[in-house]
């Protein structure tokens, strides 16, 4: 068939068709309401016979659906099917939300996109461009939801190469002959071979997560349907709580929570020069070689006399040494009986142990000796 049922009637949810071949992954069959992986969208699920179907996938002889048993199966057969339509349906509107999102890219600020992916709580568009303000993500966000609130129509029909080239797309059909273009009124016109929702209203809302850099490009990614509703009350939440955990307004939320940070901060500074002075009066006080009462980064500004601490933080041995490089070199002969791991370079070196603190200390002393 140059058309099948999942295209023509996308949402058909039943059909009968014959088996067409059977193969070792599943079945070919003559016509099909199931729509194959293809163009960032998954594959159809459901059922034939009453038999799992678990994917569709599109090969060179149509669509194959894929079932882990098809030993009941023969060319030939009258079968009836029944794709699962709650996982359809939300691929519609996925699919169909990443084409109101990559139109606006393009019509409110000229950016091409490279490849989607459509999973089952967030669409990712891979864009052509290096960076993207974030201001200009919320402004097409806006108008993708307006559009959304608005309900336009979402239409599909062929054209000629020839016509569909006139029709100046975003991107270029990339077939030949017969082109299909999916059309959401007022927002975008594109090339497509997937299934959408007849109308943009379905789609419930979308909201921009966040962006990464993939390949020199923006990756953008976005929360749609009931995820995006699911996130916006979550955030709403969020900070009405935090409002009342700092007894803040909504308002004031920020303020107090850069307050809050500032506070932690000094009393983290005044922690740490609490810990440096303990540790000046340690090593005046102690030998060269002892367990320390705070953790061993408060040394690193004493670094350059020759000392040895350990200091045991959440049930885990953590050391410093303070010297030369020889006596790095003799420290490493015990990593492999005391089990350290760790390095730096000269005056110091730091690192962890899994072994008792008394033990290590006193092999060290050992070592120390045996220099002096």
């Amino acid at each position: 068939m140059s058309t099948y049922t999942y295209l023509a009637q996308p949402y058909r949810r039943e059909l009968d068709s014959i088996i067409k071949a059977v193969r070792p992954d599943g079945l070919v069959l003559e016509d099909t309401v199931f729509h194959p992986e293809g163009g960032g969208q998954p594959g159809d699920r459901g059922w034939i016979n009453g038999q799992p179907v678990s994917d569709t996938r599109m090969t060179d002889v149509g669509p194959v659906h894929i079932m882990a048993d098809v030993s009941g199966f023969s060319v030939g057969d009258a079968v009836s099917m029944s794709i699962d339509w709650q996982w359809r349906h939300h691929f519609m509107k996925a699919h169909t939300a990443e084409h109101m999102i990559a139109g606006c890219l393009y019509s409110l600020a000229g950016i091409g996109v490279l490849s989607i992916h459509l999973g089952e709580d967030v669409l990712t568009i891979e864009t052509d461009q290096a960076s993207i303000p974030l201001e200009v993500l919320h402004r097409v966000e806006d108008a993708v939801n307006k559009a959304i609130h608005e309900d336009h129509v979402v239409r599909a029909y062929e054209l000629s190469h020839e016509d569909a080239l006139a029709l100046g797309l975003r991107r270029p059909p990339k077939v030949d002959g017969l082109t299909r273009i999916v059309e959401v009124e007022g927002v975008d016109r594109i090339a497509c071979g997937g299934v959408h929702v007849a109308s943009t209203a379905e789609v419930g809302e979308v909201g921009f997560l966040s962006s990464e850099k993939i390949r020199s490009h923006v990756r953008t990614i976005w929360l749609y349907g009931e995820a995006a509703t699911r996130r916006r009350h979550e955030e709403r939440q969020l900070a009405s709580d935090i409002g009342a955990l700092l007894s803040a307004p909504f308002e004031g939320v920020y303020g107090a929570v850069e307050c809050l940070v500032e506070e932690s901060k000094a009393q983290k500074a005044a922690l740490r020069a609490k810990d440096e002075l303990i540790a000046q009066l340690a090593l005046s006080l102690q030998g060269p070689v002892f367990e320390s009462a705070v953790p061993v980064d408060a040394y690193v500004k004493l670094a350059g006399s020759r000392f040895f601490t350990v200091h045991v933080e959440e049930g885990r041995l953590r050391w410093l040494l303070s010297g030369s490089e020889d006596d790095f070199k003799r420290l490493k002969d015990l990593y492999g009986h005391f089990g350290m791991k760790g390095g730096g370079r000269t005056p110091l070196w730091q690192g962890s142990a899994n072994c008792d603190a008394d033990a290590l200390l006193g092999a060290v002393r050992v070592l120390w000796e045996e220099v002096e």
